[in-house]
């Protein structure tokens, strides 16, 4: 169910970092959810998360999906808010009918952290991938981790790039976030329209360590520091100028 809110909506519970994502869209376009990853060896700060917001697209109501805005945005999830939001003069979202979204993520990210004496490495680069095709499927099926350069240090954290490549090392190379099912009643854009949406997750425990066969027999071969995608989106509010709604996390999915 969409409940309204208010775009006012309380920021406190420190654990939680909020992002605002976009500005864009008729109210409560939601739907579908973020997933945990494998138990990681340990799990501890996370002090950075990139993401890049590649594109958002909207679905119309008659099933085309209109690709509204590409920031190619990075943002830092740890303690960053990124927004793009706009007031639909020119109609660049063109008027109409809108049924669901989808917020296109790059899969390459960037992140720094340290459990106890396991710090991750500057300069590091890898890939961790698996058969996972929704972050609510990873389970335990990392069967891929590929070090181009070392990600563990034991004495000083650094930023370590990063591709998520699940769904079977797929072609596409981006991370979806999509309403689970359309809206019953479509939403209305307008020229001049204010449009934003914004949503909130949990990256404190992001950053992970594994030592020498953590994942499976002989994998990884040595220590590594890792990242996975949240276990789900917190909260996500779709405005569209005096309308808020509210999606829960379990009407929000994200495909690898």
């Amino acid at each position: 169910m969409h409940t309204r809110t208010s775009t006012s909506a309380s920021r406190a519970n420190g654990w939680r970092k909020r992002f605002l994502l976009l500005s864009f869209l008729a109210p409560a376009l939601c739907a579908g959810g973020f997933a945990a990853g494998p138990a990681p060896a340990s799990a501890g700060e996370t002090a950075k998360f990139i993401i890049t917001i590649q594109s958002v697209q909207l679905k119309n109501n008659t099933g085309q999906w209109i690709t509204v805005i590409e920031p190619d945005r990075r943002v830092d999830l740890v303690d960053e808010e990124a927004s793009i939001s706009f007031f639909n003069n020119t109609g660049r979202v063109p008027p109409g009918n809108y049924i669901n979204y989808r917020i296109v993520l790059s899969e390459t990210v960037t992140f720094a952290g340290r459990i106890k004496s396991n710090n991750s490495k500057a300069g590091g680069r890898s890939t961790i991938g698996g058969p996972a095709a929704k972050a609510s499927e990873l389970g335990d099926q990392i069967t891929l981790f590929r070090e181009d350069s070392p990600t563990w240090d034991g004495a000083q954290m650094g930023e370590v790039v990063e591709k998520i490549d699940f769904d079977g090392q797929d072609a596409d190379e981006v991370i979806t976030i999509t309403g689970k099912r359309d809206f019953p009643t479509a939403f209305e854009v307008k020229k001049g329209s204010f449009i934003r949406v914004w949503f909130s997750v949990k990256v404190e425990e992001a950053v992970q360590h594994a030592w020498p066969g953590a994942f499976s027999m002989g994998l990884p071969p040595n220590d590594v520091m890792y990242a996975l995608p949240p276990e789900r989106i917190e909260e996500l509010t779709v405005t569209v100028d005096e309308r808020t709604e509210a999606c829960s996390p379990e009407n929000i999915v994200i495909e690898l």
